[in-house]
């Protein structure tokens, strides 16, 4: 004579919602390591970004210069105002 009772337990399926999700991650991380190690062939930018550098500026916006690079010489500082100004009234 048994004193309990077994109680009925859902099924363990998986929702569907969760299988589309879980896909949907997989499919994106394979896609993203494609895409870092260079298996995912590049797209030529070359021609776009030539159109956009010789595209007339924008109304309110001015044209910025191309960057420095790191090791250029740097231009010397300009004296001090003050340090000019001690050196007139004292001469």
């Amino acid at each position: 004579m048994t004193m309990y009772q077994k109680i009925p337990t859902v099924s363990a399926r998986i929702h569907p919602l969760m299988i589309g999700a879980a896909l949907g991650v997989i499919l994106l991380s394979i896609i993203s390591t494609a895409a870092i190690i260079g298996w995912l062939p590049a797209q030529n930018h070359s021609l776009a970004s030539a159109e956009v550098a010789d595209a007339a500026p924008v109304a309110g916006f001015s044209k910025v210069s191309a960057p420095v690079p790191a090791n250029a010489a740097q231009a010397p500082s300009p004296k001090s105002p003050r340090k000019a100004a001690a050196r007139i009234t004292n001469a």
